[in-house]
């Protein structure tokens, strides 16, 4: 066979003949396909003439049947125009409807080639061509061949190209040249079944397979996006574990998978009516259109303000209606979710809509105008004065350069982000209202962007805090959905902050994310640190890498071929961990057994940050983030605190310790709160410049006082205005960091020389260094830690039964090294940071979640999580390790909560395997002990008395490649160990174990009888030999699934995930 030529070194390998491997010759099979299209279950006509020819003129989907396993050759003849690439695709379905090959031809990527210098020219004539390649059978059955446009590429006239297809073939003979002698040859024997084994049931690719929970609501959420796919490949989702979809995606008809997915509420106003009434100006128009957004140049688009009222009532009207739209039509079988908000934030609007109602909202908030003014010291005759302030005007480059005007702006750029924000947050109240209108009362799911908690960057544009979704948005739903595209303790941070916001009491979903590298270690540690909190839901984006965007490569979890990558496969490994221990793990709510460890988190001082010192989705230099990680790889819970928890009191008697970072801007009734609670036997923690601004942005020195510190140099305020108010030296005094200038102020600390602390005594000789150091003189208190000018640089003061402690740099920029880039992390520093932490912890009477006996460079990337809890009192006990190689075994002690019961059964579930280890254990003064086995990256410790039974799953030592998982080949048998675990009070039937296999594969038997088993008892090993088929179609992981069941209960779903693939 003759492919064709072109003049270009751009796409030689997309062309002509692809040969994958040796066509099998055990019985020789040749069959055309039959070209037809339908619409429904009509067989209409999609052909036209050409060259005299007949020739098929659209995509379509063809069947064909195979009767012989093995690597055929699929030979296609196809018309193409002179000059022109037909930009095809063929995807060829298994009879279980599972993808095996999608094969791209004649195609060119939208995307530039390695060698973009050299414009791609195609040289041909027009006429028929022949285009074939190889592909493997794993099993005899109808096969769905899917010819249609190949996704990415660009057709001049625009628009998708005809398919001039005049045929289709398939053999195995390697004879066969459908251009010289096309004839049909068809071979039907009875399928082969390896001595000693059965051809396993065929059990469809279902939901069902993956989850033992019926109600999806209350079930772990899973799913992965199919986001601008080359194709929907469902089943792919199936076989990964999820029991969802990410959207809808409008569908109706059969679902075979039986997934569902969230139906879009987002309708917003009616445009026709509403444009109508309240038209927008043309460019030359010279007045304000009426309910329009504005930015802080005053310049409008034609975009509705939140703060409009008759777009609010009809957005909230066709939103009511299309609940009842979608309840009344078939979409509504597969909708599992109403999805109300995407990555929105609201907007900082300027348009005059939005400014009168910012009036309307300060007169309501502050009652008088005497009031405002003493609070902003201004002296406003009338609200209808107010305009309100810009970002702008209060930092950055184009600051006010007067620092009492200044202060003016920032008072009311603080009042009017905070405006904003509640505005969107309404938004926000009147979907969710609209979706509980829905007479199954399904989850309302969202989808708000995790950058807008901390990074910078965002803060500048976004006015949104989230703690107003909490308390105004979703404050009727029982979840919260967010993204998170971050790694390891980022991910733990943002989940401790929004979940914080709602008292922990929420189910929290990651409705997006993954992570910026294809690492399969960074991404499923990552997962595992939201699972290990108590994370009810993730959907993974995403699942194919596209033809046509270059970002979707970091991003991407199948090849550009569509085989998984290993990134995949950890995910769908975790995955099904989570089903394995879903009944216990789906209702655990979070339980700390000690009072955590609690970080101050205010809007206010991150929307007025300098701009961020990395990008523009970083935090600011003092990083929240490093603090974060320097208190939880001591092994301590972490919470996060807002200014209005604080002062509604319950939360601070619920802490151990409270640290301010980088918080500027503190309001003075939370301090008085503080400091109370400090007198009573709190501890806190403040760095660099704490609370040098009240929360509304003007000078105090309170807090500075409190903490036992002054500045050395006291400025005079060259301002008339500030003179008349004594608002004391702090923030007119301190030399303000700017990201810019971070260079000059290095710093390097050490211990105190003569120091006889407890903390110094337990800290030992340290050094650190890190960023924005603040020269200042201790006037109270005990100095600790020392500069290295001889200044104080850590400063503890007491305060009646509790303490402060000054640190005068960015404590979220220390590393113990010297001030180089090199050695300023962890991989070449000292650990001082973290002895240093540890030691004010403990002597400030915070109590660790777990201590491990592990060297300490390896027991600071360990993250031990409170228990997750359920009704019954059992509890699952989360580990993950940030180590770059497995640790362990080692001894841990880990402390429960006072709801989990005394355990009768400790169980120990590891990356890479579903058997359930159990393991000897002490139980002394609430703290569970017991030696915790080898593993990655993650591991889940079930303590449980009360409990469906539960699989247990050994391969032995069967190979293991990517991901740690299990590798078979092709005509492989193995043998699985399988266990039965009851751990209740209650004996079990007698019962049985299945396993479930894909099709086409073997086993000795399908199900192995489990006698009668006494509580807390466990059956003998069970022994499920499994064989592969003899031919591999294409690599991909796939699931062995196990199930108990007597005529009383079930266990959760049980499988191995497996790569499937050729021998290498």
């Amino acid at each position: 066979m003759k492919g064709y030529s072109m003049k270009s070194m751009a796409l030689p390998a997309l062309v002509g003949t692809v040969v994958c491997a040796a066509l099998s010759l055990s019985a020789q099979e040749t069959r055309q396909v039959d070209l037809f299209a339908t619409e429904g279950d009509k067989v209409v006509d999609k052909f036209v003439q050409i060259d005299g020819r007949k020739t098929f003129d659209r995509s379509g989907k063809f069947p064909v049947t195979v009767g012989e396993p093995g690597t055929y050759r699929v030979w296609m003849e196809y018309y193409a125009p002179s000059n022109k690439l037909m930009n095809m695709a063929v995807r060829i379905d298994a009879p279980t409807g599972e993808p095996i090959r999608y094969e791209r031809v004649d195609f060119k990527n939208s995307l530039r080639g390695s060698k973009p210098w050299e414009k791609t020219v195609v040289d041909r004539p027009a006429g028929w061509r022949w285009y074939a390649f190889d592909q493997t059978f794993e099993y005899p059955g109808t096969y769905t061949f899917v010819v249609s446009h190949a996704a990415g590429a660009v057709w001049p006239q625009g628009g998708q190209p005809p398919h001039r297809i005049a045929a289709v073939w398939i053999s195995n003979d390697p004879a066969f040249d459908p251009s010289k002698n096309a004839q049909e040859k068809v071979a039907l024997r009875p399928a082969k079944v390896p001595a000693g084994f059965l051809a396993a049931r065929e059990h469809p690719m279902n939901v069902a397979l993956n989850t033992g929970l019926a109600d999806a609501k209350t079930r772990f959420r899973s799913a992965i996006h199919q986001n601008y796919p080359v194709f929907f490949n469902s089943y792919l989702l199936v076989d990964a574990g999820c029991d969802v979809e990410q959207n809808d995606y409008g569908r109706t008809g059969p679902n075979p998978t039986g997934l569902k997915g969230a139906h879009g509420l987002q309708r917003g106003p009616d445009w026709g009516t509403l444009s109508k009434k309240y038209p927008m100006p043309k460019k030359d128009e010279n007045f304000t259109p009426v309910g329009r957004k504005a930015n802080n140049e005053g310049k409008y688009w034609n975009e509705w303000s939140v703060s409009f009222a008759p777009a609010n009532e009809t957005a909230y009207s066709n939103d009511l209606a299309e609940v009842q739209k979608v309840v009344a039509s078939p979409i509504n079988a597969r909708v599992d979710s109403w999805m109300i908000a995407w990555e929105q934030a609201g907007n900082y609007d300027y348009g005059e809509t939005s400014v009168q109602a910012y009036r309307a909202w300060l007169e309501k908030r502050y009652g008088t105008l005497a009031k405002l003014n003493a609070v902003w010291h201004t002296d406003y005759k009338s609200f209808g004065e107010i305009v309100p302030a810009k970002r702008a005007d209060c930092v950055g480059a184009q600051k006010l350069a007067d620092p009492f005007k200044r202060a003016q702006a920032t008072a009311n750029f603080i009042d009017f982000r905070d405006f904003c924000s509640k505005e969107y947050a309404r938004l926000i109240a009147r979907r969710v209202k609209a979706s509980l209108t829905d007479p199954e009362k399904r989850p309302i799911a969202t989808q708000f962007a995790n950058l807008d908690l901390n990074a910078v960057e965002w803060s500048g544009w976004r006015p949104l805090n989230d703690e107003d979704l909490f308390r105004i948005g979703v404050k009727e739903a029982d979840r919260y959905g967010y993204d998170v595209y971050a790694v390891d303790d980022w991910c733990g941070a943002e989940y401790d902050t929004l979940s914080a916001f709602g008292y922990d009491k929420k189910r929290m979903e990651v409705r997006e994310g993954s992570t910026h590298t294809p690492d399969p270690d960074l991404a499923v540690r990552s997962y595992w640190t939201l699972i290990g909190k108590g994370l009810k839901g993730f959907s993974h984006f995403m699942l194919q890498e596209g033809n046509n965007h270059a970002e979707f490569p970091k991003f991407g979890l199948t090849n550009y071929d569509q085989t998984p990558r290993p990134k995949l496969a950890a995910y769908s490994d975790a995955i099904r961990a989570i089903r394995q221990i879903e009944n216990v793990l789906a209702p655990a709510r979070r339980q700390n057994a000690s009072k955590p460890v609690a970080i101050y988190y205010s809007r206010t001082c991150n929307a007025l940050q300098e701009r961020s010192l990395g990008s523009l989705f970083d935090c600011g230099p003092d990083n929240v983030f490093r603090v974060y990680e320097l208190i939880r790889g001591n092994g301590y819970p972490v919470t996060f605190v807002t200014d209005d928890q604080i002062r509604e009191g319950d939360r601070l008697s619920e802490m151990s310790a409270l640290f301010f970072v980088d918080a500027k801007y503190i309001p003075t009734d939370v301090l008085e709160k503080v400091e109370d609670w400090v007198a009573k036997g709190g501890a806190v923690f403040a760095d660099a410049q704490p609370g040098i601004y009240d929360g509304h942005g003007f000078p105090q020195d309170r807090f500075l006082k409190f903490l036992g510190i002054e500045p050395v140099a006291k400025k005079k305020v060259d301002s008339l205005a500030a003179e008349k108010n004594p608002f004391g030296y702090s923030a007119m005094s301190f030399d303000v960091v700017d990201a810019d200038q971070l260079h000059k102020t290095q710093f390097e600390f050490f211990q105190q020389w003569d120091s006889t602390h407890p903390i110094s005594r337990a800290a030992g000789k340290f050094m650190f260094s890190g960023f924005g150091y603040q020269n200042v003189d201790s006037v109270a208190g005990e100095t600790i830690v020392m500069a290295h000018n001889g200044k104080p640089a850590g400063v503890l003061r007491e305060h009646g039964k509790g303490t402060s402690f000054y640190f005068a740099g960015y404590l979220g920029s220390i590393y113990g090294g010297a001030a180089t880039t090199y050695e300023w992390r962890d991989a070449h520093s000292d650990p001082s940071p973290y002895r240093f932490m540890d030691a004010y912890l403990a002597f400030v009477g915070a109590q660790k979640v777990a201590t491990a006996d592990l060297p300490q460079r390896v027991r600071t990337k360990m993250r031990f999580e409170s228990p997750l809890v359920d009704a019954r009192g059992n509890a699952v006990l989360s580990v993950t390790s940030y180590n770059d190689a497995p640790v362990g075994p080692f001894r841990v002690q880990w402390k429960l909560a006072p709801g989990v019961k005394a355990p009768r059964g400790v169980y120990v579930l590891r990356q890479g395997s579903r058997q359930l280890e159990p393991v000897a254990f002490t139980l002394e003064k609430g703290q569970l002990g017991f030696e915790m086995p080898r593993f990655k990256n993650f591991a889940a410790v079930l303590a449980l008395n009360d409990a469906q039974p539960l699989v247990s799953v050994d391969f032995g030592a069967a190979k293991r490649s990517d991901a740690g998982l299990v590798e078979l080949n092709p005509g492989q048998a193995v043998t699985a160990q399988v266990r039965v675990f009851n751990p209740s009070a209650t004996p079990l039937k007698a019962g049985q174990v299945m396993v479930r296999l894909p099709k086409g594969w073997f086993y000795d038997h399908e199900t192995v009888a489990v006698p009668e088993l006494p509580a807390y008892g466990a059956s003998a090993e069970l022994a499920f030999t499994i064989r592969t088929p003899d031919n591999c179609a294409a690599t991909r992981f796939r699931p062995v699934n196990f199930i108990y069941e007597n005529a009383d209960v079930k266990s959760m779903p049980t499988a191995e995930v497996v790569w499937w693939k050729d021998a290498e």
